[in-house]
Protein backbone atom coordinates (compact mmCIF):
# COMPACT_ATOMS: atom_id res chain seq x y z
CA UNK A 1 0.00 0.00 0.00
CA UNK A 2 2.76 2.56 0.74
CA UNK A 3 4.22 1.62 -2.58
CA UNK A 4 0.71 2.73 -4.49
CA UNK A 5 0.00 5.30 -2.21
CA UNK A 6 3.41 7.08 -2.96
CA UNK A 7 3.32 5.99 -7.08
CA UNK A 8 -0.19 6.21 -8.18
CA UNK A 9 -0.19 9.85 -7.27
CA UNK A 10 3.15 10.65 -9.02
CA UNK A 11 1.72 9.03 -12.27
CA UNK A 12 -1.56 11.15 -12.56
CA UNK A 13 -0.22 14.05 -11.54
CA UNK A 14 2.42 13.62 -14.35
CA UNK A 15 -0.04 12.47 -16.93
CA UNK A 16 0.00 8.58 -17.45
CA UNK A 17 -3.57 7.87 -15.62
CA UNK A 18 -4.82 10.42 -18.62
CA UNK A 19 -2.63 8.88 -21.59
CA UNK A 20 -3.97 5.16 -20.42
CA UNK A 21 -7.16 6.28 -20.63
CA UNK A 22 -6.68 7.54 -23.92
CA UNK A 23 -5.53 4.70 -25.62
CA UNK A 24 -8.41 2.63 -24.09
CA UNK A 25 -11.11 5.05 -25.52
CA UNK A 26 -9.16 5.03 -28.69
CA UNK A 27 -9.15 1.65 -28.87
CA UNK A 28 -12.29 0.99 -27.18
CA UNK A 29 -14.51 -1.10 -30.48
CA UNK A 30 -11.13 -3.09 -31.08
CA UNK A 31 -11.19 -4.62 -27.88
CA UNK A 32 -14.36 -5.65 -26.00
CA UNK A 33 -17.08 -7.96 -27.40
CA UNK A 34 -14.15 -9.82 -29.35
CA UNK A 35 -11.64 -12.09 -28.91
CA UNK A 36 -8.90 -9.28 -28.84
CA UNK A 37 -10.53 -8.86 -25.00
CA UNK A 38 -7.43 -10.70 -22.96
CA UNK A 39 -4.94 -10.33 -25.05
CA UNK A 40 -5.21 -6.51 -25.41
CA UNK A 41 -6.15 -5.99 -21.30
CA UNK A 42 -2.83 -8.34 -20.71
CA UNK A 43 -0.74 -5.88 -22.70
CA UNK A 44 -2.46 -2.73 -21.25
CA UNK A 45 -2.14 -3.87 -17.70
CA UNK A 46 2.06 -4.76 -18.50
CA UNK A 47 2.48 -1.40 -20.07
CA UNK A 48 0.69 0.20 -16.70
CA UNK A 49 3.43 -1.60 -14.97
CA UNK A 50 5.86 -0.74 -16.87
CA UNK A 51 5.28 3.14 -16.27
CA UNK A 52 4.53 2.38 -12.43
CA UNK A 53 8.32 0.51 -11.96
CA UNK A 54 10.18 3.77 -13.64
CA UNK A 55 9.10 5.37 -10.30
CA UNK A 56 9.33 1.79 -8.11
CA UNK A 57 10.90 -1.03 -9.14
CA UNK A 58 8.67 -2.97 -7.10
CA UNK A 59 5.79 -1.47 -8.40
CA UNK A 60 3.01 -3.95 -9.54
CA UNK A 61 -0.50 -4.37 -10.17
CA UNK A 62 -1.15 -6.58 -7.04
CA UNK A 63 -0.77 -3.80 -4.71
CA UNK A 64 -3.30 -1.44 -5.43
CA UNK A 65 -5.49 0.01 -3.29
CA UNK A 66 -8.24 2.71 -3.23
CA UNK A 67 -7.75 6.22 -4.35
CA UNK A 68 -6.68 8.64 -2.50
CA UNK A 69 -7.44 12.42 -3.79
CA UNK A 70 -7.54 11.82 -7.42
CA UNK A 71 -7.95 14.32 -10.45
CA UNK A 72 -8.77 13.26 -13.95
CA UNK A 73 -8.91 15.35 -17.24
CA UNK A 74 -10.07 12.51 -19.50
CA UNK A 75 -12.72 13.17 -21.33
CA UNK A 76 -12.86 16.66 -19.13
CA UNK A 77 -11.44 18.36 -16.07
CA UNK A 78 -13.52 16.72 -13.10
CA UNK A 79 -12.78 15.09 -9.85
CA UNK A 80 -12.69 10.55 -10.00
CA UNK A 81 -16.28 9.51 -9.30
CA UNK A 82 -17.42 6.38 -8.16
CA UNK A 83 -21.44 5.46 -7.83
CA UNK A 84 -22.31 2.29 -6.71
CA UNK A 85 -24.91 1.08 -8.34
CA UNK A 86 -27.00 -0.19 -5.21
CA UNK A 87 -26.57 3.60 -3.49
CA UNK A 88 -24.51 2.94 -0.25
CA UNK A 89 -23.04 -0.59 -1.30
CA UNK A 90 -22.64 -2.96 -4.03
CA UNK A 91 -24.60 -5.41 -5.71
CA UNK A 92 -23.25 -9.36 -5.43
CA UNK A 93 -20.91 -9.98 -8.29
CA UNK A 94 -20.87 -13.28 -9.81
CA UNK A 95 -19.70 -16.01 -7.25
CA UNK A 96 -16.43 -18.25 -7.40
CA UNK A 97 -18.45 -21.27 -7.79
CA UNK A 98 -20.14 -20.08 -11.00
CA UNK A 99 -16.95 -18.67 -12.35
CA UNK A 100 -14.86 -22.11 -11.74
CA UNK A 101 -17.95 -23.76 -13.63
CA UNK A 102 -17.18 -21.59 -16.44
CA UNK A 103 -13.63 -22.23 -16.65
CA UNK A 104 -13.86 -26.07 -16.27
CA UNK A 105 -16.32 -26.23 -19.73
CA UNK A 106 -15.30 -24.18 -21.87
CA UNK A 107 -12.81 -25.06 -24.28
CA UNK A 108 -13.07 -22.45 -26.59
CA UNK A 109 -11.32 -18.87 -26.31
CA UNK A 110 -14.35 -17.12 -27.78
CA UNK A 111 -17.24 -18.82 -25.59
CA UNK A 112 -14.34 -18.64 -22.38
CA UNK A 113 -14.17 -15.11 -23.17
CA UNK A 114 -17.70 -14.19 -23.72
CA UNK A 115 -18.78 -16.03 -19.89
CA UNK A 116 -16.30 -13.62 -18.51
CA UNK A 117 -16.98 -10.38 -20.35
CA UNK A 118 -20.44 -10.76 -20.49
CA UNK A 119 -20.58 -11.52 -16.09
CA UNK A 120 -18.02 -10.41 -13.87
CA UNK A 121 -16.29 -8.43 -16.19
CA UNK A 122 -19.24 -6.00 -16.59
CA UNK A 123 -20.94 -6.43 -13.41
CA UNK A 124 -17.23 -5.20 -11.45
CA UNK A 125 -17.51 -2.29 -13.59
CA UNK A 126 -21.59 -0.99 -12.96
CA UNK A 127 -20.91 -2.19 -9.49
CA UNK A 128 -18.64 0.46 -8.91
CA UNK A 129 -19.66 3.11 -11.08
CA UNK A 130 -18.43 6.29 -11.92
CA UNK A 131 -15.58 6.66 -14.21
CA UNK A 132 -15.33 2.99 -14.23
CA UNK A 133 -18.41 2.10 -16.51
CA UNK A 134 -17.37 4.82 -19.02
CA UNK A 135 -15.00 4.50 -21.84
CA UNK A 136 -12.27 6.30 -19.80
CA UNK A 137 -12.56 3.56 -17.31
CA UNK A 138 -8.75 3.61 -16.97
CA UNK A 139 -9.18 6.88 -14.63
CA UNK A 140 -9.88 4.66 -11.75
CA UNK A 141 -7.13 2.20 -11.00
CA UNK A 142 -9.52 -0.16 -9.24
CA UNK A 143 -9.62 -0.85 -13.24
CA UNK A 144 -6.18 -1.85 -13.26
CA UNK A 145 -7.02 -4.51 -10.32
CA UNK A 146 -10.31 -5.59 -11.53
CA UNK A 147 -8.29 -6.92 -15.21
CA UNK A 148 -5.22 -7.85 -13.08
CA UNK A 149 -7.85 -10.33 -11.81
CA UNK A 150 -9.66 -11.35 -14.82
CA UNK A 151 -5.89 -11.78 -16.20
CA UNK A 152 -5.51 -14.24 -13.50
CA UNK A 153 -8.51 -15.96 -14.56
CA UNK A 154 -7.57 -16.41 -18.59
CA UNK A 155 -3.51 -17.79 -16.72
CA UNK A 156 -5.23 -20.55 -15.11
CA UNK A 157 -8.06 -21.26 -17.70
CA UNK A 158 -4.66 -21.77 -19.80
CA UNK A 159 -3.08 -23.49 -17.49
CA UNK A 160 -5.76 -26.48 -17.53
CA UNK A 161 -5.13 -26.98 -21.33
CA UNK A 162 -5.32 -24.21 -23.28
CA UNK A 163 -2.01 -22.56 -23.59
CA UNK A 164 -2.09 -22.75 -27.30
CA UNK A 165 -5.88 -22.06 -27.56
CA UNK A 166 -6.53 -18.67 -29.46
CA UNK A 167 -9.79 -19.52 -31.96
CA UNK A 168 -11.70 -16.04 -31.73
CA UNK A 169 -12.39 -13.38 -34.22
CA UNK A 170 -11.27 -9.95 -34.07
CA UNK A 171 -13.90 -6.52 -34.14
CA UNK A 172 -13.64 -7.00 -37.93
CA UNK A 173 -14.58 -10.02 -37.93
CA UNK A 174 -11.01 -11.65 -38.88
CA UNK A 175 -9.68 -14.60 -37.30
CA UNK A 176 -7.06 -14.30 -34.25
CA UNK A 177 -4.26 -15.80 -33.83
CA UNK A 178 -0.84 -16.39 -31.93
CA UNK A 179 0.59 -13.86 -34.40
CA UNK A 180 -2.12 -11.47 -34.85
CA UNK A 181 -1.31 -7.57 -34.13
CA UNK A 182 -2.55 -6.45 -30.87
CA UNK A 183 -4.00 -3.11 -31.26
CA UNK A 184 -2.11 0.26 -30.77
CA UNK A 185 0.87 -1.46 -29.69
CA UNK A 186 1.31 -4.11 -32.74
CA UNK A 187 3.01 -6.99 -30.47
CA UNK A 188 2.53 -10.11 -31.30
CA UNK A 189 -0.96 -12.13 -28.99
CA UNK A 190 1.63 -15.18 -28.80
CA UNK A 191 4.40 -12.75 -27.30
CA UNK A 192 1.63 -12.40 -24.08
CA UNK A 193 -0.26 -15.11 -24.49
CA UNK A 194 1.16 -17.59 -22.14
CA UNK A 195 1.80 -15.41 -19.25
CA UNK A 196 0.74 -11.24 -18.20
CA UNK A 197 4.81 -11.30 -17.32
CA UNK A 198 6.78 -11.95 -20.35
CA UNK A 199 9.89 -10.43 -20.45
CA UNK A 200 8.61 -7.50 -22.28
CA UNK A 201 10.48 -4.65 -19.93
CA UNK A 202 11.67 -1.73 -20.70
CA UNK A 203 14.52 -0.56 -19.22
CA UNK A 204 13.75 1.08 -15.75
CA UNK A 205 13.90 4.99 -16.12
CA UNK A 206 14.30 6.95 -13.12
CA UNK A 207 14.38 10.14 -15.64
CA UNK A 208 10.31 9.47 -15.24
CA UNK A 209 9.20 11.79 -17.97
CA UNK A 210 6.07 13.04 -18.94
CA UNK A 211 3.90 11.46 -21.89
CA UNK A 212 3.27 13.70 -24.87
CA UNK A 213 -0.06 14.14 -23.34
CA UNK A 214 -0.65 17.74 -26.05
CA UNK A 215 -0.38 14.97 -29.04
CA UNK A 216 -3.46 12.75 -28.06
CA UNK A 217 -6.48 14.89 -29.16
CA UNK A 218 -9.19 14.54 -26.93
CA UNK A 219 -10.65 17.55 -28.12
CA UNK A 220 -9.21 19.98 -25.33
CA UNK A 221 -6.19 21.37 -23.86
CA UNK A 222 -5.33 20.12 -20.67
CA UNK A 223 -6.41 22.47 -17.56
CA UNK A 224 -5.15 22.84 -14.23
CA UNK A 225 -6.21 19.97 -11.67
CA UNK A 226 -9.57 20.73 -10.02
CA UNK A 227 -9.77 20.28 -6.27
CA UNK A 228 -10.59 16.71 -5.27
CA UNK A 229 -10.02 16.74 -1.54
CA UNK A 230 -10.93 13.83 0.02
CA UNK A 231 -12.18 11.99 -3.19
CA UNK A 232 -12.45 8.19 -3.02
CA UNK A 233 -11.14 8.40 0.28
CA UNK A 234 -11.56 4.87 2.36
CA UNK A 235 -12.02 3.28 0.12
CA UNK A 236 -10.62 -28.33 -11.14
CA UNK A 237 -8.48 -29.17 -13.61
CA UNK A 238 -10.62 -31.37 -15.21
CA UNK A 239 -13.25 -29.87 -18.01
CA UNK A 240 -16.83 -31.40 -18.63
CA UNK A 241 -19.03 -30.59 -20.75
CA UNK A 242 -22.04 -30.39 -18.60
CA UNK A 243 -23.37 -26.87 -17.69
CA UNK A 244 -23.41 -27.42 -13.68
CA UNK A 245 -19.45 -28.58 -12.71
CA UNK A 246 -18.93 -27.79 -9.09
CA UNK A 247 -20.00 -30.15 -7.26
CA UNK A 248 -23.02 -29.96 -4.35
CA UNK A 249 -21.72 -29.13 -1.04
CA UNK A 250 -24.35 -29.32 1.52
CA UNK A 251 -23.01 -28.42 4.91
CA UNK A 252 -24.38 -26.75 8.05
CA UNK A 253 -22.34 -23.36 6.92
CA UNK A 254 -21.80 -21.09 4.25
CA UNK A 255 -25.08 -19.26 2.16
CA UNK A 256 -27.25 -19.74 -0.80
CA UNK A 257 -25.97 -18.18 -4.16
CA UNK A 258 -27.14 -14.97 -4.80
CA UNK A 259 -28.96 -14.42 -8.31
CA UNK A 260 -26.37 -12.89 -11.11
CA UNK A 261 -26.57 -9.13 -11.68
CA UNK A 262 -27.66 -8.32 -15.23
CA UNK A 263 -26.01 -6.00 -17.75
CA UNK A 264 -27.64 -2.85 -17.91
CA UNK A 265 -29.00 -1.84 -21.52
CA UNK A 266 -26.85 1.01 -21.64
CA UNK A 267 -23.43 -1.25 -21.12
CA UNK A 268 -24.88 -3.53 -23.75
CA UNK A 269 -25.27 -0.86 -26.21
CA UNK A 270 -21.88 1.21 -25.09
CA UNK A 271 -19.90 -2.12 -25.54
CA UNK A 272 -21.81 -3.29 -29.14
CA UNK A 273 -22.56 -6.47 -27.69
CA UNK A 274 -24.80 -8.83 -29.35
CA UNK A 275 -27.82 -8.89 -27.43
CA UNK A 276 -28.63 -12.62 -28.35
CA UNK A 277 -25.09 -13.64 -26.80
CA UNK A 278 -25.34 -11.66 -23.53
CA UNK A 279 -29.08 -13.00 -23.08
CA UNK A 280 -27.77 -16.85 -23.77
CA UNK A 281 -24.60 -16.46 -20.90
CA UNK A 282 -27.21 -14.42 -18.54
CA UNK A 283 -30.02 -17.68 -18.75
CA UNK A 284 -27.29 -20.12 -18.55
CA UNK A 285 -25.71 -17.89 -14.71
CA UNK A 286 -29.38 -17.85 -13.73
CA UNK A 287 -30.22 -21.42 -14.34
CA UNK A 288 -26.38 -22.25 -12.53
CA UNK A 289 -27.68 -20.47 -9.41
CA UNK A 290 -31.12 -22.89 -9.30
CA UNK A 291 -29.70 -25.55 -10.04
CA UNK A 292 -27.32 -24.97 -7.13
CA UNK A 293 -29.85 -23.74 -4.62
CA UNK A 294 -32.18 -26.69 -5.65
CA UNK A 295 -29.90 -29.00 -4.01
CA UNK A 296 -29.37 -26.63 -1.02
CA UNK A 297 -25.39 -25.84 -2.01
CA UNK A 298 -24.56 -23.38 0.68
CA UNK A 299 -21.32 -21.36 -0.50
CA UNK A 300 -18.68 -20.61 2.21
CA UNK A 301 -17.38 -17.77 0.15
Amino acid sequence: MDRIANVAPRMNDEGWFQYLSYIHNAEFGNIHGNDMFFPWHRRFLRDFEEIGQRYDGGFCCSILGPHGRMDAIVPNNHCLSRAFDRGGGIQPWYSPEYIYSVMQRDGSMNSFRQHIEFTIHGSVHLGIGGDMSTYWSPNDFIFMLHHANLDRLWQQWQNWGHQMTMDGRDSRGNWVGLGSPIPHYNDEVGFYHATRRQPHVLPVCRCRRRPRYELLSVGSQRKPPVACAGQGQGMMKQRNTTRTTMSPNISSGGQMLVPPTKLTDSWINMHRFDRSSVNKVMQEAQEFVSDMNSVNYLSPF
